[in-house]
């Protein structure tokens, strides 16, 4: 066979680049043949002889089996030396290839059999350093830690693979976080509002569902069209009032300022109430008034429309509620014959707000107290809060959430609370329990029914006097300066805040989020007034807002988002800034029109 044949001592290509490996000891790879050497033979006998011969076998077998990787000093084979001659290297030859090719037989002679042999790796090329075992502690094709990617940087070793990334890491590179909105921190329109009183119990900015606004200057009261910028004077009470609609009495309050201002649910009606504490009610549209409420005994500086129903809060530290419907009562300078007269405030009434249902009523006075009164228990309040250290202005409910009431005290406090008035104190069944009698009030258009037998505990479980503050708010921000106004967005759980001493400025909050409920984390502030910012309106579209303050200005803002989906948007007739700007009115202000 050729492989007999071939085997001659050594001899031929084969024969000897496996002996010059024997004699070397094997410990190294040998050096690749020369061309010549594999085509011609090379010593041993076997010289160039054509294949087939004796000698010429091992140059074929050279030129057609590749090298095989060194290995230990082990075998028959390792003893043939290099360019020996024939005798006996027939044998150790093939005990050698076959212990490198099937794994098994032994040398001539009964000696061992080599080991087995591990699968042959490719030789290497030339100039390359040998390749070396991966280390165990390293996780091969995986993700770098940190600390491996920092142990090879000091070691100057050459290409790494990143760190894997993290959870966080990764949902971030697939979904960008959404950049923050983006608020204008310049009002994009500045009214001058001349004689505009730098008084903190006073409210005398309201803004409409028609988009007109309403300001009391002195004793006047003008009307501001967002979709025209015309001005209107509606009444001037130094020059009597103006004249009564439909047989309506002669007006008491001739003579005085205008202590507060607000429209009607509708925008129809503007309430106005003034300093001797009458209130007049005015037909925006007709330019005349139609009705005056008297009952008070001073400045009525708050107001707040449900419906048909208008409670007003005045320094006599009473509050009442009417029906504008009923008919007046015998005489013109008392109270009406329907009126439900609320008296648990033992300073001026400078705070009123109804909750979005109309089925609470939300008080805060000079006491330092916030009440919270149900239509169906109008003899007491239903929640006495404490909480606050300083005169509560600022009031406003979540549209969002039902019962979260927000209200914010004066200098001495400095503090927002959030509260949930719908749990109620222990035993009340919540706010929303208010009843059959509630419900045909309200099917009748008052909210107010008549007052049941059976008193209500007062709210908190502890009557007026008493050193019990009521249940806690879900939260409390202390803002550094005294709260003026509150509002909350329409289209975002957002709010608003106007601040007096000492900082004199406009804040965005968010509501809840990350903090949970009853946190409120800041989103801009907005700067621009010299004075305390003692008065607030939102627009009809849910994202402007018009601020006033004693230095006689009038700011408007694009303080909120507008719906999702919907692009700019406003009610400021005019504008510009970042975001979502203010537009003209348009047909989608026109339609919140009912």
């Amino acid at each position: 066979m050729a492989l007999a044949e071939g085997g001659g001592g050594g001899g031929g290509g084969l024969g000897g680049v496996t002996g010059a490996a024997g004699g070397a000891g094997l410990a190294s790879p040998p050096p690749p043949t020369p061309l010549p050497a594999l085509l011609g033979g090379g010593g041993g006998g076997g010289g160039g002889a054509p294949p087939g011969t004796p000698g010429g076998g091992g140059a074929m077998m050279g030129a057609t089996m590749p090298a095989t990787p060194p290995r230990s000093t082990t075998g028959a084979g390792a003893s043939a030396p290099a360019g020996g001659g024939e005798g006996g290297g027939g044998g150790s030859y093939a005990a050698l290839l076959r212990s490198e090719l099937l794994g098994r037989g032994g040398g001539p002679g009964g000696d061992p059999a080599p080991r087995a042999a591990a699968p042959p790796s490719p030789a290497r090329p030339p100039g390359l350093p040998p390749a070396s075992a991966p280390s165990p502690s390293r996780r091969v094709l995986a993700y770098a830690t940190e600390d491996g990617l920092a142990g090879r940087r000091g070691g100057g070793g050459g290409l790494s693979s990143a760190a894997p990334p993290s959870s966080s890491t990764a949902l971030t590179a697939r979904s960008p976080a959404r950049p923050p909105r983006k608020v204008a921190r310049t009002p994009f329109k500045v009214l001058d509002a001349p004689a505009l009183a730098d008084d903190f119990y006073l409210n005398l900015v309201d803004w409409s569902a028609g988009n007109v606004l309403a300001v009391g200057l002195g004793s006047t009261v003008y009307l501001w069209s967002a979709a025209t910028a015309k001005v209107t004077k509606l009444v001037d009470l130094v020059e009597g009032g103006g004249g009564g609609a439909g047989g309506a009495p002669p007006d008491p309050s001739g003579g005085d300022a205008v202590c507060s201002v607000s429209w009607s649910g509708r925008g129809t009606y503007l309430a106005v109430g003034t300093g001797s504490g009458a209130v007049q009610i005015w037909d925006a549209a007709a330019g005349t008034r139609v009705r005056t409420l008297a009952g008070h005994r001073g400045r009525v500086g708050a107001m707040a429309w449900s419906g048909p129903a208008l409670a007003t809060g005045s320094r006599d530290r009473a509050i009442l509620s009417r029906d504008v419907r009923a008919p007046p009562g015998p005489d013109p300078e008392d109270a009406d014959a329907l009126a439900h007269r609320l008296g648990a405030h033992r300073s001026e009434v400078c705070g009123l707000r109804w909750s979005p249902d109309g089925r609470a009523l939300a008080s805060g006075g000079n006491d330092n107290l916030l009440h919270v009164w149900c239509p169906r228990r109008p003899d007491t309040p239903r929640l006495r809060l404490a909480h606050h250290t300083a005169a509560i202005k600022a009031l406003a409910w979540s549209p969002h959430q039902h019962g979260l009431l927000a209200s914010g005290g004066g200098t001495a406090d400095r503090c927002i609370r959030v509260w949930n008035t719908a749990a109620g104190p222990p035993g009340s069944g919540g706010m929303g329990g208010v009843g059959s009698a509630a419900a045909a009030a309200a099917a009748a258009g008052s909210p107010w029914p008549a007052p049941p037998p059976a008193p209500l505990a007062v709210g908190g479980g502890a009557p007026a006097g008493t050193s019990d503050p009521g249940p806690p708010p879900l939260g409390t921000l202390d803002t550094g300066s005294q709260v003026c106004n509150l509002a909350w967005a329409r289209h975002a759980n957002e709010l608003v805040s106007t601040h007096g001493y000492s900082q004199n400025q406009v804040a965005l909050w968010r509501y809840g989020g990350a903090g949970g409920p009853g946190s409120l984390t800041r989103l801009a502030t907005l700067t621009g007034h010299t004075l305390r910012v003692l008065y607030l309106a939102a627009a009809p579209d849910g994202q402007t807002v018009v601020t006033g303050a004693g230095d006689e200005t009038l700011r408007f803002w694009s303080a909120f988002p507008g719906p999702r989906g919907a692009r700019g948007g406003g009610s400021g007739g005019g504008g510009g800034g970042d975001g979502d700007g203010p537009v003209p009115l348009g047909a989608m202000a026109r339609a919140n029109i009912r």
